[in-house]
């Protein structure tokens, strides 16, 4: 990307910059050819990066804000370039006890919702040594993709606010409209928390960027059209296609039920004669002890970015799957997978399976880019169908291939990024840009 020069860009996130985990990888793809100098990351995660594309980190953790109670502010870590491990597969760093507590909080109870932020709107985080080292920086811009909790938002209002500096949102997922098991008071002051705290961030917000075309469709209608769609780029260069495919591989998370989902395809397969090879950092044991080879699973663990190239090479199938039970269907509506434009360009075949009213199977059906599955009945069917007809599957590659061109291309997206920033920038003006009275 040739530019005359690159805003300062302060991303302020849960995760850190990766080239494994899902949101780390968007906003890699994202920023891949941003200047180095101009990038800075505050994040809230016990992770170092595994990519080399930043060299100013700052990390509070949950940790780091517990410990703050016995101080006056937290003591965040502050990282460079020298501190990435280009090598890991795995960005997380928390080990033993901290690794369970963090586990035992992926929960995500009303309870626990409201007691971490309860816990961070105490502004512990809010040190002279951060705010030092975001003056040093001088950012033009604050890129923010948000999360399903209200302290990084609160945290990204304060800074927004007083460096007077605009702000860009992305939206992976959807939390705004989700309405799920609101059973408890907790439910409902976690909802109406949220929301009130969304639509403060949204006032600040100059732009904002989702992940599907279905969730700027609703976004749009409720916040106004001062934003776009702008799908996670596929990589650089493509996979090479290896003569020997032979493997069925899924790589990427298992939670909100996908491993049930999973489960329901090993079975098929192994009937078939196939096993499903399941590439995941999962490490919840009521998780892993289903993903058995009697279930038609063959679960691998965590696998590195290099890796990953060399097991889509290795496919015949390339799986995308997503729960069928309600609760995650709401939870996986307006939602794209960044696998799905990571397999576009791979010259594998994508077979999904899915409740066909969500963001990614629509996408992936409406398109005509892989082999989808909406009921359980018809997978046996189209399974033994895309494992045995190439010229069947060579159509997928083929539409996912010219997709991939038209609307995830590396050089087109970043490009477009660049643009919105570079017009937040330029047309800033301190203050709300626009208010919502929603609640």
């Amino acid at each position: 990307m040739e530019k005359s020069s690159f805003p300062k860009v302060l991303v302020i996130s849960h995760n850190v910059f990766s080239k494994t985990s899902n949101m780390g990888k968007t906003m890699t793809q994202f920023l891949g050819e941003w200047e180095k100098e101009s990038l800075a990351q505050l994040y809230f995660h016990s992770e170092i990066p595994n990519v080399d594309l930043c060299d100013r980190y700052c990390r509070i953790t949950d940790f780091d804000i517990l410990k703050s109670f016995a101080k006056t502010k937290a003591n965040a870590t502050y990282l460079t370039k020298a501190d990435a491990d280009l090598e890991i597969k795995n960005t997380r760093i928390d080990k033993g006890i901290k690794s369970y507590i963090y586990r035992f909080g992926r929960n995500k109870t009303p309870f626990l919702y409201l007691l971490r932020n309860s816990l961070w709107n105490q502004k512990k985080w809010k040190s002279n040594e951060l705010m030092n080292w975001i003056d040093e920086f001088n950012p033009e811009l604050i890129f923010y993709p948000a999360g399903d909790y209200c302290f990084s938002m609160n945290i990204v209002i304060n800074i927004c606010k007083e460096k007077k500096i605009p702000l860009v949102t992305f939206f992976g997922d959807d939390y705004y409209f989700l309405d799920v098991n609101r059973k408890s008071i907790f439910d409902k002051i976690n909802k109406k928390m949220y929301r009130r705290t969304f639509n403060q961030l949204m006032s600040y917000t100059s732009f904002y960027i989702t992940a599907s075309d279905k969730m700027f469709e609703v976004y749009k209608k409720e916040f106004g059209g001062n934003g776009c769609v702008l799908l996670t780029p596929s990589p650089k260069t493509s996979n090479p296609v290896n003569k020997l495919q032979s493997k069925i591989s899924y790589i990427g998370n298992l939670g909100l039920n996908r491993y049930k989902a999973l489960i329901e395809i090993g079975r098929v397969l192994k009937k078939t004669g196939f096993l499903l090879d399941v590439y995941s950092a999962e490490t919840d044991k009521n998780i892993l002890n289903n993903l058995t080879i009697d279930n038609g699973i063959k679960f691998h663990g965590v696998a590195s970015a290099k890796d990953v190239q060399n097991i889509i090479a290795s496919s015949i199938l390339l799986i995308h799957a997503e729960s069928m039970d309600e609760v995650n269907k709401e939870k996986t509506k307006y939602s794209m997978s960044t696998k799905i434009s990571e397999y576009l360009n791979s010259g594998i075949c994508i077979f999904a399976y899915g409740p066909d009213d969500i963001a990614s199977i629509e996408y992936l059906k409406h398109n005509d880019i892989a082999c989808v599955v909406t009921t359980q009945e018809d997978l046996e069917k189209y399974i033994l169908k895309a494992l045995n007809d190439e010229g069947f599957r060579k159509k997928y590659i083929e539409n996912a291939s010219k997709l991939a061109e038209k609307r995830h291309s590396y050089k087109a997206n970043t490009t477009k990024f660049y643009e919105i920033i570079e017009a937040a920038v330029k047309n800033y003006k301190v203050g709300h840009v626009y208010e919502n009275s929603s609640s």
